[in-house]
């Protein structure tokens, strides 16, 4: 339930200074209309004491409400001790105006001082719209019939407030009021109040449900003085306010208000600041004492002080100060328990303030006593009453009199030894905060201008304007306001003032200043409205409107239409708000979850007008931009990202630009300025773009016939990096020794096998390394060496080397056809005890003569060599080979390419030539053959020698 009550008046800025403090005393709230010509009612609130209900269950008390239907019905007690009957405390002030002070007056209270009263109840449910009927209940006799509110009322005498039963309006006295919605109502309870005072009877008021026209009985539920009201300061409980004849009452808070405490068990207790508990502490126990401190709102001395006396003249009048205590009395033994307040100075002016029990507190001595209240130990809560009026005026005089401020306070204990409290002005949950009743029976007549009370409560016409501030003043019987969920209803610096008009004789109008509730729905839409923001946080235009502000309406979470009533104590005026709940815009973000950087940078710009940019899109029925929910705030989980300050979109979508500082995942988050429950995500994945490949391809060829001693410049043309191709030697491909390999690509032929070059060319930011890439050829020499392979004959293997040279730069033997190996024939009688050599030359220049010389790990006594004959011989035979010289071990020999003893009979620059040393077979005597001896030693080999060659071949 959302009530909230609109209780301080919004006048110019000496009614502000001074009404924020919203603990006046009767001649500065005087002095305050004077000088501000606000209107306020003159009536005197006699505090509720008890309230119960009753069904058909029997008779509830300390209810959270007061049901009211054709079978339950309220019971309300009030006292009358805030009126004033019998003596007065008169402040005297002489014609010169110099001198002040006090005497007495008197002030006989009777049915005919009776002007009006009213009833107030503040209707917080409505089941069946309908009346009421209101009755005085007493006991024969005059006792009181309702002594506890524990204990159901035994009243067997009962008046109607009205003929015909139907409870009146309290503005119209002769016409029934009909309850149909929440708010404050009040009836007219004249003739109940004023039969009281003839009779001399305890009466109390009985709220019963009336008979409508159709038959029918309404359904309500009204507050009860146990109900928790949100932070409201205008008491929502029953109230009933009394006008008497040529006298004005005025309710006011006190100014300041805080507790002093010391504790037997707890030291620290009497070291605590109080001031913002929402209790008040009184405790008589010795060494568990607590004070009360309340202080009504101080008067300067000087011209203000002077200025009113001197307009109002001598006065007469009471101060009550009213109190709720919100626990049980739990001392059992004290007898006579009460609450007693003793007068003392101010408390929070400098040289004066008291922060503790410890810090600026003495105990008041007894003389400063000026009043009891009696205790009720069978209430579990209770109001009390304490006259305070002869301190507070006797403090008054003084203070003009010496030409200082008034210096009044009033220190709250009990005799009790458990503590209880009181409920402060900073209870959350009450309307129960202390207050002072003074009642001013002023000699002039200052019941019209410049003070303008309302004698009799109805001379005014009265009337509500609705406004905002900044309007220039412009005034509505009805608002209309809407706003989203969980935002205000008005613009930032604006102020929904609710104003009371008192209408004049004169046509004009002026401030009328009366509590003002405004009920809103206790469940589903409705608005979430601060209570009682004080004048004190208005500034600006506001010194020109006067009126009850609302500062920071706000619509709550559920979407809706709905309607808030104002209603005000006293008066049956009443006027709405109609206010409209509207629903929250809903983002999304879309846009590429991945984004590549350029390569080498982590640094990437997705502008709005990008193939594929990021997009805010926003469903928002409403379709406006009427407040800060459209405006939206979008970050990223990664800080150093740029994104756009704020976007402003309703309904529709809006592409911007965002700039990614970093590699990896982050999430964007869009909220909402005007609510940060309104969000939403996008996950986004920034990459390093891929770097270009490149490749390498030589440029360059090895030598066909790469010889040992030889070079080479290899030569590669690499990728778009433009870095060089750096060379180096695959150790791995080449033969150990074949050759030696520079990073420039210069090539050195070191020995026989396989020469394998890699190159390499490194990456950069914009370019990945080139794949390797490899040229392998093979290094040829001049020379060769390797064991023998002995076929027979005796021999045995050793070492044996063969070198050529002619032949041209290039001619070299092939190491992959070149080797020593066994012959597996031989001429007739002749073996090949060391094997035989069988070579093939490269790279010769075609035609050109080539001398080999071989040397073998045995002398050689006969050397022959196994080939065709000619170009044209279909078969191979031994012949010796040109120009053979045999030296010892050593043989040297002539082949010329293409000719006789070159196997492929080419003259292709490769050279075929097996050789081999011979020697007498084993066992066989048989002479070497002589030079002509050779053509026959052929022909007698020609079936062995082919039948090698197929072996060989």
């Amino acid at each position: 339930m959302l009530k909230n009550v609109l209780h301080t008046p919004l006048m110019h800025r000496a009614w502000l200074r001074a009404r924020s403090a919203v603990a006046l005393g009767a001649l500065a709230m005087v002095l305050l209309l004077q000088a501000c010509s606000v209107a306020q009612p003159s009536w005197i609130e006699a505090p509720l004491v008890a309230d119960g209900s009753t069904t058909g269950a029997g008779y509830a008390p300390h209810g959270t409400s007061l049901p009211v239907s054709e079978g339950a019905s309220a019971q309300l007690k009030f006292s009358y001790a805030t009126l004033p009957d019998g003596a007065l405390t008169k402040l005297n002030v002489d014609t010169d105006n110099t001198v002040a002070t006090v005497g007495h007056d008197s002030y006989t209270l009777d049915a005919g001082k009776v002007v009006r009263a009213r009833l107030v109840l503040y209707v917080d449910k409505v089941t069946t719209s309908g009346y009421i009927a209101i009755f005085g209940a007493y006991q024969a006799g005059g006792a009181d019939c309702f002594a506890h509110e524990g204990t159901a009322p035994a009243c067997d005498l009962q008046l109607a407030s009205a003929v015909g039963g139907r409870a009146t309006d309290a503005d119209r006295p002769t016409q029934p009021l009909r309850i149909t919605e929440r708010g404050f109502y009040s009836f007219d309870v004249t003739e109940l109040v004023k039969h009281r005072l003839a009779q001399g009877v305890e009466s109390m008021l009985r709220v019963e449900a009336a008979q409508d026209t159709d038959g029918s009985y309404g359904s309500f539920e009204f507050a009860s003085s146990e109900q928790p009201v949100g932070q409201a300061r205008v008491l929502h409980q029953a109230q009933l306010l009394i006008t008497l004849e040529s006298l004005a009452g005025i309710s006011s808070r006190p100014y300041a208000s805080t507790s002093v405490r010391q504790s037997s068990t707890d030291p620290t207790v009497a070291a605590q600041d109080f001031r913002q508990n929402e209790n008040l502490w009184l405790g008589g126990a010795a060494g568990d004492r607590a004070y009360a401190l309340l202080q009504p709102q101080p008067l300067e001395v000087g011209f203000p002080l002077r200025q009113v006396l001197f307009s109002t003249g001598s006065m007469a009048g009471k101060q009550s100060l009213v109190m709720h205590v919100n626990g049980p009395v739990l001392d059992q033994t004290t007898p006579q328990p009460q609450v007693q307040v003793y007068g003392r100075r101010r408390f929070n002016v400098s040289g004066q303030v008291v922060r503790s029990w410890n810090d600026g507190w003495a105990e008041p001595p007894g003389a400063d006593l000026i009043a009891t209240a009696a205790l009720d130990r069978s209430a579990p809560r209770q109001t009390v009453v304490a006259d305070t009026t002869d301190r507070y005026i006797d403090t008054l005089a003084s203070a003009y009199n010496g030409n200082r401020n008034q210096d009044f306070a009033a220190a709250v204990t009990t005799n009790v030894q458990s503590p209880i409290t009181l409920d402060s002005s900073r209870n959350t949950r009450t309307g129960h905060a202390p207050r002072f009743i003074t009642v001013i029976k002023p000699e002039k007549d200052v019941w019209r201008s410049p003070f303008d009370f309302d004698k009799d409560d109805s001379t005014h016409a009265l009337s509500l304007c609705l406004q905002y501030t900044g309007s220039a003043g412009t005034c509505h019987s009805a608002l209309s306001l809407r706003a989203r969920l969980g935002q205000p209803f008005t613009s930032s610096g604006r102020v929904i003032v609710i104003g009371p008009w008192a209408d004049t004789a004169a046509g004009g109008h002026v401030p009328y200043a009366a509590d003002i509730d405004l009920a809103l729905p206790q469940s589903g839409a409705s608005a979430q409205v601060p209570a009682d923001l004080g004048p004190q946080s208005l500034s600006g235009d506001m010194a020109s409107y006067i009126g009850y502000g609302i500062h920071e309406a706000r619509a709550n979470r559920v979407v809706g239409t709905y309607r808030g009533i104002v209603s005000m104590t006293g008066h049956n005026l009443r006027t709405a708000i109609d206010f409209e709940n509207l629903p929250l815009p809903l983002p999304s973000l879309s846009g590429p979850a991945r984004v590549e950087t350029a390569p080498g940078t982590t640094v990437v710009a997705v502008g709005a007008g990008a193939p594929q940019p990021f997009v805010l899109a926003v469903a928002d029925p409403v379709g406006q931009n009427i407040d800060d929910t459209t405006r939206w705030i979008i970050t990223s989980s990664n800080p150093a990202d740029t994104l756009p300050s704020e976007i402003q979109q309703s309904e529709g979508s809006v592409a911007f630009a965002v700039t990614f500082s970093g590699l990896g995942a982050r999430t964007l988050t869009v909220t909402s300025k005007g609510d940060a429950s309104v969000t939403a995500t996008f996950a986004v994945n920034v990459l390093q773009g891929a770097r270009q490949g490149q490749s390498i391809s030589f440029t360059t060829s090895p030598p066909a016939f790469a010889k040992v001693g030889g070079t080479y410049l290899a030569a590669a043309k690499g990728g778009g990096s433009g870095l060089p191709v750096i060379y180096s030697l695959d150790t791995a491909g080449s033969t150990l020794g074949a050759c030696t390999v520079a990073a420039n690509g210069a090539v050195v032929f070191t020995g026989a096998g396989t020469c394998s070059i890699q190159a390499d060319q490194a990456g950069n930011a914009a370019y990945s390394a080139a794949a390797q890439v490899r040229q392998s050829f093979t290094v040829g020499s001049a020379s060769f060496s390797g064991p023998t392979v002995p076929s027979g004959g005796g021999g045995s293997s050793g070492p044996a080397s063969a070198s050529l040279s002619g032949g041209g730069a290039t001619c070299q033997f092939d190491a992959s056809a070149t080797r020593y190996t066994a012959a597996n024939a031989a001429p007739p009688g002749q073996g090949a005890p060391q094997g035989m050599f069988e070579f093939r030359l490269v790279g010769c220049t075609p035609g050109a003569t080539v001398t080999i010389t071989t040397h073998w790990p045995q002398a050689v006594s006969a050397f022959a060599k196994y080939g065709k004959a000619s170009g044209q011989a279909a078969s191979a035979s031994f012949f010796a080979p040109s120009n053979l010289v045999i030296s010892g071990s050593t043989v040297r020999f002539d082949v010329t390419d293409g000719q006789l003893g070159d196997d492929d009979w080419t003259a292709n620059g490769v050279i075929l030539d097996p050789v081999m040393p011979l020697a007498a077979a084993p066992g066989a005597a048989q002479a070497i053959p002589t030079l002509g001896e050779w053509g026959l030693l052929l022909l007698t080999l020609l079936v062995g020698a082919l039948a090698w060659r197929m072996a060989r071949f």
